[in-house]
């Protein structure tokens, strides 16, 4: 062998060892000077030693997952979809199934999270912790008349439990809904918001919607009635707006100060503010005749 060719040869092995230490000097610096260099999607090009990180799966039946809520420390996020994947059962036309995905060393994960189709046929997401480790919705079972609609709350664990009714015992009577996944037409019955832990969940009834017995609220010009429920396993809602005597302070409609668009999804402080108005001859004298109020915890 010509002594030339192997003098090229030993040259270019050392080049490939100085190109290799290179490297890997490049690499041990890059490490050191960027925590997210080890992680799936790392790209150098990006400001701040950002990256990119695909959190669903990568099977999504042709569908994508829609974000809802995103926890305050990044690691978990809610969305919606209409695809049936990773464990989740199928739910029809009239329900979107929610996934949790969770961040940790290996990657994401993510989960089906909604109530089962089996027990609760009809069902609709309503509200999430800001952990998104505990969730609201509003339920119906197979054995319950169409016209029911319940809340309940997810729990940490995966379990739900009843919260409580929306709607009085006389309006909910009826033949057993069975796999129905509609619930009545009560467009009256509004959930409103919650405290930031969902221990404190309020509800509204407007218009000619059902009351529960024990509210005087007169509805003769679409007022609205603030209720509310403390925990679970409740079998009847609070009325808000009350004095000491658990009487209502007026009776011509009460919602909640922070917000007065009904219907509008709210994070409500255990001791929220409200709006009553003192005067309901019309609908625009019991609008000019708001008073507002705090109630004490």
């Amino acid at each position: 062998m010509p002594a030339k060719l192997i003098v090229r040869r030993k040259d270019a092995m050392a080049c490939l060892l100085c190109a290799l230490l290179l490297m890997s000097l490049t690499v041990a610096q890059s490490k050191a000077s960027c925590p997210n260099y080890g992680f799936v999607g790392f790209s150098r090009y990006l400001p701040g030693c950002g990256g990119y990180e695909r959190v669903t799966p990568g099977f999504k039946a042709g569908a994508r997952v829609v974000p809802e809520a995103i926890s305050s420390d990044g690691s978990q996020i809610v969305g919606t979809s209409i695809a049936v994947f990773a464990g989740a059962e199928g739910y029809g036309e009239f329900a979107e199934t929610i996934y949790h995905s969770v961040w940790s060393s290996t990657g994401w994960k993510t989960s089906a999270i909604s109530p089962p189709s089996q027990v609760y046929p009809a069902q609709e997401f309503l509200d999430f912790n800001p952990n998104l480790n505990k969730g609201l919705w509003a339920v119906r079972q197979a054995s319950q008349a169409v016209a029911a609609e319940d809340l309940a709350v997810r729990e940490p664990n995966g379990s739900f439990v009843k919260v409580g009714s929306m709607l009085p015992p006389s309006a909910t009577e009826g033949p057993p809904a069975g796999g129905s996944q509609v619930f009545g037409d009560f467009s009256e019955v509004l959930y409103t918001g919650a405290s930031s832990d969902l221990s404190h969940v309020f509800f509204q009834i407007r218009g000619e919607g059902p009351l529960w017995p024990y509210d005087t609220t007169l509805h003769n010009n679409g007022q609205l009635s603030l209720y509310e429920y403390v925990g679970t396993e409740n079998r009847q809602p609070l009325l808000v707006g009350v004095d000491d005597g658990g009487r209502l302070i007026s009776d011509c409609g009460t919602s909640l100060g922070s917000d007065i668009s009904p219907g509008a999804t709210t994070r409500i402080p255990i001791t929220p503010s409200l709006r009553m108005a003192k005067r309901c001859i019309s609908p625009r004298s019991a609008e000019m005749n708001v008073k507002p109020y705090m109630r004490r915890k």
